[in-house]
């Protein structure tokens, strides 16, 4: 199966010693331009005979809507003209190396989490949203290192040909510019995410997507991690669901997005 690709442009870094060999970063604080809005405007003048000429002109207007009307011309609802970009689903690093149990546990409920990813991806595509993955490329001898076989895209998830995979070499997806550019080429100004690991990147994806101005929905049972020596995974998951949620993330089950 061919799927487009794009390459991160961010040099893959040294590792840290984080359970799973990958990696993570938080983006920067992006500056705000501030806008002097003290200044008064000045007002414009009053033109004489205005209310009277704005009386005809609504008349006019009245006048040729209803007869067009009588002639069969339908007119948009604000609906039809303004309806927003619907937002578009991110899966992240939902790899074969998560799920095969040959060099590292598969992760905290891997059949439910494919399962529900599943669902998500079915739902997206029937209402029309746009579908990517995300795909992390770990350093030379981590499992999830391009070529090695925990690398590719679990084929489970069914990825369609026409759904892009961007390629990240850190935590955060949006650190590849070209995930950043698909998602503002929709017109698109809110992002729905999934995959793992919840508390590497996911965390770090959530953090980006915030910080390039997008609104961020995360779909609190369908992202998941493995074990740490202090947590184990289902509490990692349940502290960072409500850590989205006071960041600003929204939170939805995958029922209640799906109507399953």
């Amino acid at each position: 199966m061919q799927t487009t690709v794009f390459m991160s442009s961010v040099m893959a870094r040294k590792p840290g010693l984080v359970k799973g060999g990958k990696s993570g970063r938080e983006k920067p604080e992006q500056s705000i331009r501030r806008i002097d809005c003290s200044a008064e405007r000045p007002k414009p003048k009053r033109r004489a005979g205005g209310a009277a000429n704005a009386n005809s002109a609504v008349l006019f207007l009245t006048t040729l809507i209803l007869d067009a009307r009588t002639n069969g011309v339908s007119f948009p609802t604000m609906s039809q003209q303004e309806a927003p970009t619907l937002a578009p689903v991110i899966v992240i690093d939902l790899q074969t190396g998560m799920f095969d149990g040959l060099l590292e546990p598969p992760i905290h409920d891997a059949d439910g989490t494919v399962a529900r990813a599943k669902d998500i991806i079915g739902w997206a595509r029937s209402e029309g949203r746009k579908i990517a993955f995300v795909r992390h490329d770990g350093p030379e001898g981590d499992p999830l290192a391009p070529g090695e076989p925990g690398w590719p895209i679990w084929p489970a998830l069914g990825q369609a040909k026409d759904e892009p995979t961007f390629s990240k070499s850190v935590g955060d997806a949006f650190s590849n510019p070209a995930l950043g550019e698909w998602v503002m080429g929709q017109g698109a100004r809110e992002v729905i995410l999934l995959g793992a690991q919840t508390d590497f990147c996911v965390a770090a994806t959530m953090k980006g997507a915030m910080g390039a101005g997008l609104g961020v929905t995360i779909v609190s049972d369908a992202h998941s991690t493995l074990d740490s020596p202090v947590e184990n995974a289902a509490e990692i998951i349940r502290r960072h669901n409500r850590e989205f949620a006071s960041a600003g993330a929204s939170l939805v089950t995958t029922s209640t997005l799906t109507g399953g």
